[in-house]
This record gives structure tokens, sequence and C-alpha cells, in this order.
């Protein structure tokens, strides 16, 4: 779809940065997009709108003044749990995606395009793209500097009258040619299909890790699906066994868990399916046993001038990238060591597996310098995850060394950071509160009534962050 009709269209430029959450550089962004339509070539067919300190009354409000095609969300993201607006004084307000969708299937008609730019806001984009044309949301965190050079290379399209696909396609490319690895996080929705869209150019060296790495996560969901279904096999039999109406009632808890579980899978099942299918046409006489097995020549440019010839790169074999497992760090307190032992066995399949390399202090031999073994880990961890307890936020090591250099990898965009609530403590106003927690809801560990499934969760959750990587 492109905006280069005759018709003056309005972008609603919306923003959120409620006085207890962390700082975004909004002004930027905002000034960034306004001087890219200045410039442009139909800078006469749009009008910039913004509305900031944005309440969920002043969204409805802006539909109705300024009835925009295109909005523009700028501000925090919390996953499942929502869109962060402000309040009334100034405080976070969530607001869930049900809750949005509702409220744009209401504008449809006149919405063509919404951009949820921030952290973890692909759930809200799935149940908003049931409604509208085109949704992009971030799948997991995005730095603020991916987050701007997104929004100008796609505002800078539009304002040359390319489609909303192309425009998706360079915001992408801006974020890769300024040399941030996060260009693979936004992802582009349509009413049409309501799945994340796979808008990469049909080229011969991109249908191989596209296929490779879909295939790959069909086959991790089909043996998490086999492994889910045998509990609930189990579960179910001892329901029958048991006589205790207690006992009975925690297993019909957990049976309704997995069987929600099953259900959540097969989904994910189908939507890869379909990803599948919609995958650019395979080149002619294409086979995946052709790749060479030593090294693979990856395009980096073409051009149309017959004197400038496309430029190469010999990087290991698409299976050697795509298998290496991903380093993982452990931040906790030593008094959580029992439950750090706990954890660690849930971790040991996806070691197995090949998905991780897990580390964590204990690891460090003797002899070794402790300081800088875990600084050079930090340092090189994708993953970084904090385990949440009261001693971890009363301990000066973990609070103040670990968790701040790692929420400091997590704003530039080289690492993911994933905070893991063991114990009960007061964390929502720390710099990781605006991150997807796990376990589900942020129940703490230690509140479930069996540790086995809260772990499994958690272990589940960090699956889904090694898929999206």
């Amino acid at each position: 779809m492109s905006f280069s009709s005759g018709h003056r269209q309005s972008i609603l430029f919306l923003a959120a940065n409620p006085q207890n959450t962390s700082r975004l550089t909004i002004d930027q962004e905002l000034r960034e997009i306004g001087e890219g339509l200045q410039r442009a070539q139909k800078r006469d067919q749009f009008q910039l709108e913004q509305r900031l300190a944005v309440r969920p009354r002043d969204l409805q409000r802006a539909m109705l003044d300024i009835n925009p095609q295109i909005i523009h969300f700028s501000g925090h993201g919390t996953g499942e749990a929502g869109l962060i607006f402000e309040d009334e004084i100034g405080n976070a307000k969530l607001v869930d995606g049900e809750a949005l969708a509702r409220l744009f299937q209401l504008f449809a008609e006149q919405i063509r395009c919404v951009v949820l730019n921030r952290c973890y806001s692909q759930v809200q984009a799935k149940a908003i793209a049931k409604h509208i044309d085109y949704v992009i949301g971030m799948n997991q965190a995005i730095s603020d500097r991916a987050a701007i050079e997104f929004a100008v290379g796609f505002y800078d399209a539009l304002g040359a009258g390319r489609s909303i696909e192309f425009a998706y396609k360079l915001g992408c490319a801006a974020i890769q040619m300024a040399d941030m690895p996060e260009h693979l996080i936004p992802v582009l929705l349509n009413k049409s299909t309501s799945f994340d869209a796979t808008v990469q150019p049909a080229l011969d060296g991109e249908y191989i890790p596209s296929l490779k790495r879909l295939k790959a996560k069909y086959e991790d969901l089909e043996e998490e699906w086999e492994e889910v279904s045998k509990k609930l096999r189990f579960f179910k039999k001892e329901r029958i066994i048991k006589t205790d109406s207690e006992a009975k009632y925690e297993l019909a808890q957990r049976i309704q868990e997995y069987e929600a579980k099953l259900k959540e899978i097969e989904e994910e099942l189908q939507d890869l399916e379909q990803q599948i299918n919609q995958l650019p046409e395979r080149p002619k006489n294409f086979d995946l046993a052709d790749i060479p097995e030593q090294l693979t020549p990856v395009p980096l440019n073409k051009s149309n001038d017959a004197d400038v010839q496309s430029i190469s790169v010999m990087q290991p074999p698409v299976e050697h990238l795509e298998n290496a497992p991903i380093n993982v760090f452990i931040s906790y307190s030593n008094k959580d060591k029992d439950l750090l032992d706990e954890f660690i066995k849930h971790l040991a399949i996806l070691e197995r597996q090949g998905k991780i390399t897990a580390w964590y202090d204990s690891l460090i031999k003797a002899g070794e310098e402790w300081k800088t073994q875990i600084e050079e880990q930090l340092e090189s961890a994708q993953i970084i995850l904090l385990l949440i307890s009261p001693d971890f936020m009363a301990s000066d090591h973990c609070y103040e060394i670990e968790m701040q250099q790692a929420m400091a990898r997590h704003n530039q965009g080289t690492a993911q950071v994933i905070p893991i609530i063991l114990r009960p403590s007061n964390w929502i106003d720390s710099p990781f509160s605006m991150l997807q927690v796990l376990p589900k809801d942020a129940r703490p560990v230690t509140q479930w009534s069996d540790r086995d499934t809260a772990f499994l969760n958690v272990v589940e959750g960090i699956r889904k962050a090694l898929n999206s990587l």
C-alpha cells in the first residue's frame, strides 16, 4: 500500500514517558521524523500532528479530532501486560492489547497503519492487526537509537511515495546500516494474516536462512508439544487415581494450565506453517543440499550500474551460524544459591540442545581472578538473566555493578536482559521494571504451588527469547 494519492495524510505522533519510567529520547525521534517529512518529495501530502504525555483519554480525543491515517506510538511496552501511557498525575498507566484493539476497531476505516516503535510491543501489534491493515511492533527490547533509525527510514520512504512494505524494509535496513544488531526486531503484520510479515527481498542468499530458521523453530515447537502432551496425559491419569479432593483440585489446575499451553503451541505451529508458505518462491533448481559445506558467499550490495560489481563476503555456513549456542550470563545473590541450583537443572535441556551456554560465578575455577571473569562473561553474553529477590536488590555487587552493566548493554542493543522474579521483592521502580519479566504475570517462583512448573514457565519464556534472536 502506498500513500502517494492526492489526499493529505495525517500522521499522529503519540508519546508517553511517565515520571516513574526510564527516560526516552522522544524529542529527538519526533524532530527527526518531522525534518525528514519536511524535505520529502511528497511533503505536501503529509501532516504531522503530535500529542505528548498521552493519557488513554488523550488518545481517544486525538483520534476524533485529527482523523489520522497513520498512528505512531513512542513510549514503553511491557509485553503481554500492555503499553504504558500516563495517568492524571504523570505516573505509568498500563493499557493492554485487547483494549487498544477495540479502540482501533472503531476507527478501522480511516487508519491504515499503526507503528508501535518501542520495546516488547509485538503482543499489542498482533491484537491491533485484527482490524488495521498494517501494524508494526517490536518483538523484544530495542534501543532508543535503533528505534529512531527505524522511524527515520520508515517515514523517509513514505515521504518519497513508497509503499508501507518498502518503508518497513528501509527502516530495518537503516538500523543495519547504522551498525546495530537490531534490524530483526521490528515486525510487520497485516490484517489478512496477523502474523509476522516475511518481507525480505527474494534473494537466493536470503531464502536459505529464512527457511532453515523457520524449520528449526517448527521442530523445537514440535518437541515442546510432545513434552507438554506427555505431562498432560500423566496429570489426567493421576487425577483419576487420586481420591483426595485437594489433590484433585491442584491436578485440575495443572491440567487446565497445560491444555492452554498446548493450544498456544498449536497456534504457534500454525503461524510458522503460514510463514513458511509465505516465503518467496524457491529459486529454480534450489536444493538445501547444494549449500556449500565450507564457506557461503553472502551478497551485501547490488547495483544497477554495470561498472559496479556486487560485493560479497565469505562467512561460515548458515547452519554453523544458526546453531551456535547463545551465551547466557546469570546474575544472582549467593543467598539464592538453592533456587539457582534448581533453575540450572531446568536450563539443562537448552544446553543439551546446544541452544545456550549458561555461565554464573560458581563456575569460576580456583586461582582465577573472579572480578575479571565476571566482567568478561557479562560483556560477552547475548542474554543476561537477573534472578530477582530481596537479597539481589540489597546486594551492592548484584544491583550496582552487574545489573547496571546489564541494563547499559540492553540500552545499547547489544544484549537482551530478562528479569526472573525468584522471591517477592520491591522491584517495580527499578531500572529493569519496564522489561518483560518471568515467570508469567510476574508471580515469584516461590509463590507457585509447584516450583518445577514455575521454572518450566521461565524456561519456556527464555526459549521464546532465543527463537527471536
